[in-house]
């Protein structure tokens, strides 16, 4: 899967166009053939909110990973630089 999209019910006060979405992704993507779960790669061309979103949905109060058996590729430069670990 390349670049996840915006993601749902994300508050994002300062980009209200990408803020409490509420889109079909999971559905289309089951629609595809797929579910969560058959997602073994995730490549995230750049770190903005508009290509990460769905990394994480929110499930019982908590976000979780989306795509839980994915492996995650994203550019070194943006590694380093959102990092919190620093790492």
């Amino acid at each position: 899967l390349v670049d996840t999209g915006a993601g749902n019910g994300k508050q994002r006060p300062g980009i209200p166009i990408f803020g409490d979405l509420d889109t079909g992704f999971l559905s289309r993507l089951a629609d595809a053939g797929y579910s969560p779960e058959d997602i073994d790669t995730v490549f995230c061309t750049h770190l903005h909110i508009d290509h990460v979103g769905w990394n994480t949905h929110l499930q019982d109060g908590e976000w979780v990973p989306t795509f839980p058996n994915a492996t995650y590729c994203l550019p070194a430069v943006d590694d380093i630089a959102w990092n919190p670990d620093g790492d």
